[in-house]
C-alpha cells in the first residue's frame, strides 16, 4: 500500500473514531447506530466495517484507548514525584486519575466502570497499532524498586482500578452512596488493604527458609 493510501487509511479511522467518541460521550449507546458514526465522519459504512465489527467494537476501542491515556497520564506524575513508600505511590497515581475523571466528566461518561480496560484489554489493544504504555509493567516495577511483591501483581492491580472504576463512576455520575470527596478517604483505606494483605517477602528472603 502506498503512503498515500496508508495516510488516507488512517484519516478515515481517525475520522470514525472522533465520530464515535463524540456522539458517545452525549448519546446513551443505544441511541447510536452505525449510520450516525459513519453520516458523521462523512465515510461510507462499508468504510466502518473494514475497521470495525460492529459500534460496540468501536466503543471498547475507545474506552481502552481513553482509559489507557489516563492511566499514562497518571503515571507521568507519580514519575515526577520523588515517592518511596509504594502504597503511597499507588494512592497518589489513585488519586490522578480521579482528578482527571472529575474534570472530565464527558470522558466518565464513555468510560464508565471500565477503567481496567485501559490496562488490561490486550488483545483488542495488539489489535490497534498504537503505542500504549504498559502501565501494569510499571505497576510491578514500581513495587519491586520499593522492595515490595506480590503474588500476583497483574491480580491486584486489576482489583484496585475496577474498586476505583466503581467507586468514581457512582460517585461522580450517581451520587452513590455519597460525593466523592467523601468517599475518597475509604477508597484509599480499601486500596491500602489490598495492598497490605497480597504483599509477601522477597525472592531471596523467601529462598532463604
Amino acid at each position: 500500500m502506498s503512503s498515500k493510501a496508508q495516510q488516507n487509511k488512517l484519516h478515515k479511522k481517525n475520522s470514525l473514531l472522533s465520530a464515535a467518541l463524540s456522539l458517545l460521550t452525549s448519546r446513551d449507546m443505544q441511541e447510536v447506530s452505525v449510520s450516525d458514526i459513519t453520516t458523521q465522519a462523512g465515510v461510507a459504512k462499508g468504510t466502518f466495517y473494514s475497521f470495525f465489527k460492529d459500534k460496540y467494537e468501536i466503543r471498547d476501542y475507545l474506552i481502552t484507548r481513553e482509559a489507557s491515556r489516563l492511566l499514562q497520564s497518571a503515571q507521568e506524575e507519580l514519575d515526577a514525584q520523588d515517592i518511596r513508600n509504594f502504597n503511597d505511590a499507588v494512592i497518589f497515581m489513585i488519586s490522578s486519575v480521579l482528578r482527571q475523571l472529575e474534570e472530565n466528566p464527558i470522558l466518565l461518561r464513555l468510560i464508565r466502570r471500565n477503567l481496567s480496560l485501559g490496562a488490561f484489554h490486550k488483545q483488542l489493544r495488539n489489535t490497534m497499532n498504537e503505542d500504549f504504555f504498559d502501565v501494569e509493567s510499571r505497576f510491578e516495577q514500581k513495587a519491586e524498586s520499593c522492595g515490595i511483591y506480590f503474588e500476583q501483581p497483574r491480580l491486584i492491580y486489576f482489583m484496585i482500578l475496577e474498586l476505583t472504576g466503581s467507586v468514581c463512576y457512582s460517585s461522580i455520575v450517581d451520587n452513590v452512596p455519597g460525593p466523592l470527596s467523601e468517599e475518597k478517604p475509604s477508597l484509599y483505606d480499601a486500596i491500602r488493604s489490598i495492598l497490605d494483605g497480597a504483599k509477601r517477602k522477597s525472592p531471596d528472603v523467601i529462598g532463604q527458609k
